[in-house]
């Protein structure tokens, strides 16, 4: 049974992603502090939540994430505070989508979608060689 962990490339990049998010939602805030007090407030709150989302819940995130792959099943554990486990066995599994966003790509980044049966399972970003091989051999039913 083959484990992958997430590069540390994966947590750069969600951090990237969450501050682009807290700089559009901070500039909102700001600008209308000026005139209304309660965003001032919202502003506040924003800003405690995201150093706590950064410096605290994404490596939490980011060392819990696990994926292993054996001869018949693709094994995902993910989850510090609710812990989940998904086993997709390759029988069920009907197709495989890769996604990268631009800053991803820039990075050499690629995740990719599991699909079975009223199911999708979502594995974020690892690297680029890591998910086409990954890829290629779940899409086969081949051990790694």
């Amino acid at each position: 049974m083959k484990e992958y962990k997430l590069p540390h490339k994966t947590l750069l990049l969600w951090r990237i992603r969450t501050a682009l998010i807290f700089c559009l939602l901070a500039s909102i805030c700001a600008f209308y502090s000026f005139t209304m007090k309660p965003f001032l407030i919202a502003l506040l709150v924003l800003s405690v939540v995201f150093v706590l989302t950064i410096f605290w819940y994404l490596p939490q995130l980011f060392k819990a994430f696990s994926i292993k792959h054996s001869n018949n099943a693709v094994i995902i554990e993910s989850g510090f505070i609710v812990k989940q486990c998904h086993i997709l066995p390759f029988s069920r599994l009907i197709y495989t989508q890769s996604v990268r966003t631009p800053l991803a790509r820039l990075l050499g980044l690629t995740a990719f979608t599991l699909k079975a049966a009223r199911n999708k399972l979502f594995v974020p970003e690892i690297d680029a060689t890591d998910a086409k091989e990954f890829i290629e051999a779940i899409s086969h039913g081949d051990a790694l």
